[in-house]
């Protein structure tokens, strides 16, 4: 088990490692961690950029990127208690926002543990937003803080997530992340041979700008595949929000996706909390060896439907207020 200071292509980072598993960490670009490796199995769990100029071009499909908030904002613009926000466009053919405004930004290393006697490490990482940070504030204006804690042991990686309303406002609040996981994840394996189970309900209906309409579907005959013997993840193009439904897993409940290598009888766990009641699937035209799962706490474009916020997701934070969500990724 260690903690130690890196440099990866050029770039501070920190390497740490406990268990089976070894992680790799780049502070100043999101806190994203851009590798995670199951060493005894030769499992290449998450899709690492080559080079850091690689990783700067798109960080949103390498590692566990932030998303806040998570999916499309119409536009960019949304209201909430009669003050105006107004997010980049950076999806210009659609003129929404989409991804989020902090996942190329700076975090700071707070702290580090390694403990011993329960066979763990530990790294929390920090984000501050205010009037002096104006790459966030000036499109969100609160001051806030978004720390995120990972933790890694023989049961895999965890990731806490916490964000703290440091404004004497309401502070609207919607997360998610991009998590892109290698298919396969092992160099001599067929990623024909690998099937995704998610724990997904309804289907989001969405317009011509990957935007939802508000109505939601029963799962098709193909997806219901998602529930009951998966399907495989690069079998054909996906871009699909779903609700949350858990699955069984070992007689509890279960929120999250399984990817597993049939022929090795390997399977790999990405498990979330609770509070993430919506999860999109995106393969990238399944033109590439990558998928990424995606949960998060409220929908695509959340403040802008006129539908309840139990259907959406959508939430505040009273000032002072603290909300945290943790996930798990782990191979048995």
């Amino acid at each position: 088990m260690k903690i130690e200071k890196i440099t990866w292509s050029g770039e501070e980072a920190v390497y740490f490692t406990a268990g089976d598993y070894e992680a790799v960490m780049i502070p100043k670009i999101g806190a994203n961690i851009i590798e995670l490796k199951h060493k005894v199995l030769g499992c290449n769990i998450i899709r690492t950029p080559e080079t850091l100029k690689e990783f700067k071009s798109k960080p949103i499909i390498f590692g566990i990127p932030i998303l806040f908030p998570p999916g499309r904002i119409e536009d960019g613009k949304y209201s909430v208690n009669d003050m105006a926000y107004e997010l980049p466009i950076n999806d210009t053919i659609r003129n929404n926002h989409y991804h989020g405004i902090i996942n190329k930004l700076p975090f700071t290393v707070t702290s580090t543990k390694v403990n011993k006697i329960e066979e763990y490490v530990e790294i929390e990482v920090s984000f501050w937003s205010n009037s002096f940070n104006e790459d966030v504030f000036r499109y969100f204006p609160h001051e806030f803080q978004c720390q995120m804690t990972y933790k890694l042991s023989k049961k895999g990686l965890e990731q806490k997530i916490t964000f703290i309303n440091c404004s004497e406002k309401l502070m609207p609040l919607g997360v998610g992340f991009h998590t892109a996981f290698n298919v396969p994840f092992q160099a001599d394996s067929k990623k024909e041979n690998y099937a995704l189970t998610l724990s997904v309900g309804d289907k989001w209906l969405v317009n011509s700008r990957y935007l939802p309409t508000g109505n939601k579907v029963n799962l098709c005959d193909y997806e219901k595949k998602y529930r009951d013997g998966g399907v495989i993840p690069l079998e054909h193009p996906v871009n699909d929000t779903y609700t949350v439904q858990p699955l069984s897993f070992q007689g509890t409940p279960f929120n999250g996706a399984i990817i597993e290598d049939k022929e090795k009888n390997i399977k790999l766990y990405y498990e979330f909390g609770k509070d993430y009641k919506f999860c999109t699937v995106w393969n990238n035209e399944a033109s590439s060896d990558f998928i990424c799962i995606e949960p998060q706490t409220w929908m695509n474009n959340a403040p802008n439907l006129k539908l309840s916020s139990e259907e959406t997701g959508f939430r505040v934070l009273l000032s002072g207020e603290k909300w945290s969500e943790t996930t798990k990724i782990f191979i048995e």
